[in-house]
């Protein structure tokens, strides 16, 4: 279930392996629409064995870190540790190669409880849909208790002096259970966005934050 990454790797191993492989994607898009800042570690990236390049905004290497009481620190390794991409296209490589290793997969398909049984019945059934996962549900995995409510706009008024940085903001008055982002994915243009624990309104912190 879910044509992510996570579930196009998994689909495309088991092709690979000779399984008759069909993966479901709720949306009529593969990729769409994005709900993530898209930056990635490079290990990560390149266990997932999907060119990535291709769709790279930007390549990071540091972090800026805002604390509170105008407390700043700076940490930068020697080489990029991550990128920034195109989530949108990198899905739909993901796809691409699941669909080229064997994987059947059919968009605009959303399985409830009935069908969710009957497809594990069959045979193996892999729940690569999300934090709010049916699958789980369904099967009985325990329910996610605690949840981070988050909010992001892509910005082109953003100025970095330093583009291989990305700025983190940590501040538990203004963001709650979680932090703040400034993703640089170029010289002017950044997704800023931050994150809030359960009872608090993610884009009025983010308002606040801006």
């Amino acid at each position: 279930m879910g044509a992510g990454p996570a579930g196009c790797a998994a689909g495309a191993r088991a092709a690979e392996l000779g399984s008759r492989v069909r993966i479901y994607e709720e949306h009529k898009v593969v990729g769409e629409p994005v709900a993530c800042s898209s930056i990635v570690s490079r290990k990560g990236l390149e266990a997932c064995g999907v060119p990535y390049e291709p769709v790279t905004f930007n390549r990071l290497r540091g972090a800026i870190i805002h604390l509170p009481n105008d407390i700043v620190l700076r940490v930068k390794a020697r080489h990029d540790v991550a990128n920034v991409f195109d989530r949108a296209k990198y899905d739909k490589l993901c796809a691409k190669k699941a669909e080229k290793a064997g994987a059947e997969i059919v968009v605009n398909s959303k399985c409830g409880v009935r069908e969710l049984k009957k497809l594990a019945g069959e045979g193996a059934l892999i729940g690569a849909d999300g934090y709010y996962s049916l699958t789980a549900k369904t099967f009985g995995f325990p329910p996610i208790s605690d949840y981070v409510f988050c909010y992001q706009e892509e910005r082109e008024d953003a100025h970095f002096e330093d583009h291989e940085s990305v700025h983190v903001f940590v501040s538990g008055s203004l963001l709650p259970g979680f932090f703040g982002w400034a993703i640089p994915l170029g010289k002017d243009r950044a997704r800023v966005g931050c994150g809030v624990g359960m009872g608090h309104n993610a884009k009025e912190a983010w308002v606040k934050l801006i």
